[in-house]
């Protein structure tokens, strides 16, 4: 698979509890022969290493993250240590502002499933996309979901509904043709207090905003989901991982 160098931006600096239990950070959990974050890095059309990670610094004082996921990606990463939690992933990255490129493209990566990407770099390159969300068929409420019109733009964005509004739901990368617009649309999400069902800020609401000033937002159709939010989902995907073509 080719992989290309981008502005990529992980935020990593969220609680661990449920993986606490466990004695490791998610990231670095084994699955199967492998690292969880070697397993995400398989379906990924980019580099991780090339990311910028946002930690929490009690983290990597606990797990030495940057050493350690540094070596399963086989370079060392770079990376921003946050003193103490925020408020969610828009403020997380939010807060390394200042790092990136604003008249360039970035990805924002979860790193909570295992995606069918093959084509959504070149997809995303599209000359008339503001931004793109990988989309996979669910119906789970502990989720995000979008409306999408015939030409499969997205025209709303809503997460963690008892009741989905639609069949489509999210995965965990947003792509932003220009940094720009997520910074500005994230802080007007923030300053009106657009939060999931669940009471947080999302990523994905960000989009929104730009749909609401007639930002194109397309989707894109992903064949393979496995989703790595939780102990039962990883282990679950560690049960299966035989049947993944890799």
């Amino acid at each position: 698979m080719m992989r290309n160098k981008i502005q990529l931006i992980i935020p990593a600096a969220g609680p661990n509890l449920e993986f606490d239990k466990m004695g490791n950070h998610k990231l670095l959990l084994d699955v199967y022969n492998k690292k969880l974050i070697q397993w995400v890095q398989l379906s990924r059309p980019y580099d991780l290493s090339e990311g910028l990670f946002i930690f929490n610094k009690f983290h990597e004082k606990k797990y030495n993250l940057v050493k350690n996921i540094s070596k399963a990606l086989g370079k060392k990463i770079k990376f921003k240590l946050l003193n103490k939690y925020t408020e969610g992933a828009p403020q997380t990255i939010m807060s390394i502002k200042d790092l990136i490129l604003k008249e360039e493209p970035i990805f924002i990566d979860l790193l909570d499933q295992y995606l069918d990407l093959k084509n959504f770099y070149a997809y995303c390159q599209k000359k008339d996309v503001n931004g793109c969300v990988p989309i996979f068929q669910s119906l789970y409420y502990n989720r995000g979901y979008a409306v999408l019109d015939s030409k499969k733009n997205i025209k709303k964005i809503s997460e963690k509904n008892k009741n989905p509004i639609s069949t489509n739901s999210t995965g965990c990368i947003s792509y932003f043709k220009k940094a720009k617009d997520f910074f500005y649309y994230c802080d007007l999400m923030i300053k009106r207090k657009k939060k999931s069902a669940n009471g947080k800020f999302m990523i994905s609401l960000v989009y929104n905003e730009m749909i609401k000033e007639n930002y194109k937002v397309k989707s894109y159709d992903c064949e393979f989901v496995a989703s790595l939010g939780s102990i039962n989902s990883i282990k679950s995907f560690g049960e299966n991982c035989r049947l993944i073509n890799y």
